[in-house]
């Protein structure tokens, strides 16, 4: 016989089963050893699926950044054309218009980011973005080859693939992407610039490669840490499950009769005053079934105590498959004693159920020679059912469905008493 452990404490479980927990556990186990392991392994992607995770919650917890630089760069490209076009001529005015396109740009993605679909396709749109204003930027170059002004707009352009990059939650492969559309650009803008030193144009690109690498790789390490946190985190998800599921299964183990498998005192006693003070509180009934088997003592002696406990075995078994509701609880009240508690029945009701259950009893034809009722097994029941007032007593209660087992057995047994 099988009773659940829903059954048992009278609630269900968000729980994941044992296998399910143990096969996470052991791939984020795998995972985080391989990037934290001895030997360096530069690949540090996921499985689809918890690629996917790790990307959506990387999303989240950035989202805000992603806003508030988007919205820094509206304030400094504004703020900065309108400062050069107070103090520039026709020329830089016209040249400043190029940035335009920057100030779109981020002004779409800031627009877009409140969208259902900017996390499925974030990286690639903010990628793309960096490489758009970069671009836009640059164009202003193209546009007013003179000093300061090239050099400034050289600078702005390192400074948008440095935030996008660094602040950004892109991944490795994403920060390359940016990094060599903007070292190209900017190469290939100081090569438009025909008056551009040939000993400078090497210096700057080679300074800018070394800033470059070393901003992708940056990206790296931090992308790797992440994974490392996020795969610790899932690991200590997964140990608390563990754990939750073995206290359940202990608390559940603590309210088990280890013979019948139903459950036991502990079990009855939660169960009849969780039921009572919710009838309480809605001002409903309650009702509570004794039942004691009629001359189990006899039966010990005549059969002997494991042919009493395969008895006692059967008739759980019985009770539980009465058993309808989620509310109700059953429990072995004492060495042959058994208690339904039976909430939102009235006494007509509960009179009816219990004559099923003493009439399903006997249909069990189990053999009793020691009887003084009946050539088979019987039971004696007391119950009570009550539609509870504030002033009534839970100790009152239990009183009068034992005092109504008692009369039960003192008037002849084999019947049932109401009180």
């Amino acid at each position: 016989m099988h009773i659940s452990l829903e059954t048992i404490l009278g609630k269900k479980s968000d729980i994941p089963s044992q296998e399910i927990i143990e096969v996470d556990r052991e791939l984020v186990i795998h995972l985080r050893n391989r990037i934290t392991g001895e030997r360096f392994i530069f690949d540090v992607s996921f499985p689809k699926q918890l690629e996917l995770n790790y990307q959506d919650a990387g999303f989240r917890q950035s989202l805000i950044l992603i806003r508030f630089i988007l919205i820094a760069g509206l304030v400094f490209f504004i703020f900065l054309h309108l400062l050069e076009s107070m103090a520039g001529s026709e020329g830089q005015i016209s040249a400043l218009m190029s940035r335009v396109p920057a100030v779109i740009t981020l002004a779409i993605l800031l627009f877009f980011s409140y969208h259902p679909n900017f996390k499925h396709n974030y990286q690639n749109i903010i990628t793309l973005s960096i490489i758009l204003i970069c671009a836009s930027v640059l164009a202003g170059v193209i546009h007013y080859t003179q000093e300061p002004y090239i050099t400034l707009n050289y600078i702005i352009a390192y400074v948008v693939f440095l935030f996008g990059v660094l602040a950004m939650p892109i991944t490795t492969s994403h920060a390359g992407i940016a990094g060599l559309a903007t070292l190209a650009m900017i190469s290939g803008t100081m090569r438009y610039i025909k008056d551009t030193p040939p000993e400078l144009f090497g210096l700057m690109v080679f300074l800018l490669t070394c800033g470059i690498i070393g901003a992708i790789g940056f990206a790296y390490i931090m992308d790797r840490l992440s994974r490392v946190n996020y795969l610790q985190g899932k690991l200590l998800l997964v140990e608390k499950a563990n754990l939750n599921k073995n206290n359940i299964q202990l608390e559940g183990l603590a309210k088990t009769d280890a013979l019948t498998g139903i459950g036991n005192r502990r079990c009855f006693d939660d169960g009849l005053e969780e039921e009572w003070n919710r009838a309480m509180r809605k001002g409903g009934s309650i009702s509570l079934l004794l039942l004691d088997i009629d001359y189990f003592k006899q039966y010990n002696d005549i059969y002997g105590h494991q042919a009493g406990d395969e008895c006692l075995i059967q008739i759980a078994e019985m009770l539980a498959g009465k058993i309808r509701r989620a509310s109700d609880t059953l429990a072995r009240y004492g060495g042959e004693e058994f208690a339904l508690v039976l909430p939102e029945l009235g006494p007509q009701e509960l009179e009816k159920y219990a004559e099923r259950v003493c009439n399903t009893m006997e249909k069990q034809q189990i053999a009793h020679k020691g009887s003084r009722v009946s050539s088979v097994v019987t039971c004696s029941v007391g119950a009570a059912s009550w539609t509870l007032r504030p002033q009534d007593k839970l100790e009152d209660f239990i009183h009068a469905a034992d005092q109504a087992l008692y009369k039960a057995k003192q008037s002849g047994r084999n019947r049932i008493v109401m009180f």
